[in-house]
């Protein structure tokens, strides 16, 4: 030990003199086989379980919809067809078939179906009830109140409500003379369309005759008619035709052949309107008390004895205090005439308008 000693003082950097341990290398570690081999196992397992997840729902959800899709049928369509029909048809088709109400149409013929629910073309699960709605046919109408009309004016009304106007007779009445005093049907009854409803006329006597042909002669060849025929209740209104030549008559209210009475009132129209020198401004307020009702204002005219009404304004007024009615009428004397004011057929009031030579 001495020698070695002695050996490391004389070579102090020496090898000798100093012991450097070698350092141990670390060993490496290696990844367990094992261990591997278990982690790739655990995520093939699942993603192996979402796989078959996946596929399992897939066939429930095809099976759900082919099980949904066997019990859908398309919905057969029954409208224009009978109640037993449509219950029939709806059977055949896997469905149930129920009224769901009824209601009036004027197209769909009384006790078919008009609407349906679902509609036909869709699908619906079978056995599911299609409801109907079932027509009771056209809305019966309701018959007009024909009181107080002219024969004319009763005719459109019928007509207007699908209605039809059957015999027209004569009676004594309180109702003015030449105007429906009864109807064979009361007022606001449901009838069914093509109804005939007959009207009684007032009259001051029950003895009646034929009603002249009164057309395509000029005005006052038909006045000479009327008045050989004892007519004592004549109107003449003006207006425009492309049938006939001015001055004639073209128009006549009763037709041909009508059951009248002397006073009955009869309606001529005449084409053209009556060129005159003389003229006067024409004023009324009038109260109305329903929209629609009917004014006529009217000049008394005479030719060859015959005294007649020569129509000057006509039409439907609205429904208010005071309505004003004001126009230029003409005439072929001078001087004070009285203008008479007609409302729904009963006179409301006379008045004087001074009529006076046309400005050049």
């Amino acid at each position: 030990m001495s020698a070695h000693l002695r050996r490391a003082l004389k070579e102090p950097m020496g090898d000798f003199a100093r012991h450097i341990p070698t350092a141990k290398p670390q060993p490496v570690k290696k990844t367990s086989q094992k261990k591997r081999a278990h982690g790739a196992l655990k995520i093939g397992i699942t993603v192996g379980a979402l796989v078959l997840a996946l596929i399992g729902i897939f066939v429930v959800l095809r099976d759900v919809y082919q099980t949904e899709s066997d019990h859908f049928e398309v919905v057969p369509t029954i409208v224009d067809r009978s109640v037993e029909e449509a219950k029939l048809k709806a059977e055949n088709f896997g469905f149930a078939f129920d009224i769901q109400d009824y209601e009036n149409n004027d197209t769909v013929a009384s006790g078919d179906i008009i609407l349906q629910s679902p509609e036909g073309g869709t699908k619906a699960r079978l056995g599911t009830t299609i409801y109907g709605i079932v027509s009771l046919g056209p809305a019966a109408p309701l018959v007009p109140d024909l009181l107080g009309l002219s024969p004319d004016e009763a005719r459109h009304a019928l007509e207007e409500s699908g209605l039809v106007l059957g015999s027209v007779s004569y009676r004594v009445s309180e109702v003015a003379i030449g105007y429906v005093c009864a109807q064979s049907i009361p007022p606001d009854t449901e009838t069914t369309n093509g109804q005939t409803i007959d009207i009684v006329i007032s009259a001051s006597s029950e003895t009646t005759f034929d009603m002249p042909h009164a057309m395509d002669l000029p005005l006052n060849l038909i006045l000479d008619q009327l008045r050989i025929a004892s007519f004592n209740n004549i109107y003449v209104r003006y207006a425009e035709s492309d049938i006939v030549e001015d001055g004639v008559v073209y128009l006549q209210d009763p037709l041909p052949g009508t059951q009248v009475l002397p006073e009955t009132p009869v309606m001529l129209t005449v084409c053209g309107k009556p060129v005159y020198p003389y003229q006067a401004d024409i004023a009324f307020n009038i109260s109305i008390d329903s929209s629609g009702t009917k004014v006529m204002i009217v000049l008394p005219e005479t030719y060859n004895g015959l005294s007649y009404n020569r129509i000057l304004f006509e039409g439907a007024l609205e429904k208010g205090e005071k309505v004003p009615i004001s126009f230029t009428a003409t005439s072929d004397v001078e001087g004070t005439r009285e203008v008479i004011l007609y409302s729904d057929g009963a006179e409301v009031k006379r008045q004087d308008f001074t009529f006076i030579a046309k400005e050049s």
